[in-house]
């Protein structure tokens, strides 16, 4: 399946069943989970050139802290460059937030995962992104095509972070309707959720697509 017929699919089944997934709240309210998703669309010279999801979550990391909360943050964005070519970009920082003045650090490595799909075998490189974020350039092949889908449909993914070669890997379930998160003096986190973010990048998705189909010879 191609990155077009996964967007018709999208249309097809993805409006649909994101209206539905959420329809009860989750008990969440502790301070792990997602804290907030927003889209933004990025342009150059006037022409939009990407869709981009920047999110932020909490997690508590066994694998590196003995069960510390960590924040990670950064963004999943599909590019358009070259005029008409695609990429999948995945950006992270990792912060410890029970050290006081800790910064945003780069892991070693990290990938996108949803229940039948993973971005952790179509990277086509990393490097530095901001100080203190690592960058992944992702491929688009038919694998990364069915993680978009089952994304986009179901306003989940997850996200899996190393901090060495050949580590453990951090798994961070990501809501993409959470919007906002409210800390009450009691403690609790009540997490606000739309469909909007979701169907903002489906819709700036679809106008890249067209865009770089339009110019294809």
């Amino acid at each position: 399946m191609n990155i077009r017929n996964s967007l018709a699919c999208l249309f097809v089944i993805g409006f649909f069943s994101i209206q539905v997934d959420f329809a009860i709240a989750l008990d969440d309210e502790s301070i792990y989970g997602t804290q907030s998703v927003v889209f933004q669309a990025g342009q150059s010279g006037g022409a939009l050139h990407s869709c981009t999801m920047i999110y932020r979550a909490v997690q508590a990391d066994y694998a590196y802290k003995n069960g510390d909360p960590v924040m990670i943050n950064g963004n999943i964005s599909f590019r358009q460059f070259d005029g008409k070519n695609m990429m999948l970009t995945l950006k992270i920082g990792v912060m410890d937030i029970g050290i006081p003045n800790a910064k945003f650090t780069r892991p070693y490595f990290a990938y996108l995962q949803t229940p039948n799909a993973t971005t952790a075998k179509s990277t086509i490189k990393t490097g530095d992104g901001d100080e203190g974020y690592r960058l992944i350039v992702i491929d688009i092949n038919d694998t990364t095509n069915k993680l978009l889908v089952e994304m986009l449909a179901s306003g989940k993914v997850t996200i899996g972070f190393n901090r060495k070669k050949d580590g453990l890997d951090v798994i961070v379930p990501i809501d993409l309707k959470v919007f906002d998160a409210e800390y009450l003096s009691s403690g609790k986190v009540i997490r606000k959720r739309s469909d909007e973010t979701i169907t903002q990048f489906l819709l700036c998705f679809k106008e890249l697509l067209e865009k770089g189909t339009s110019k294809s010879p």
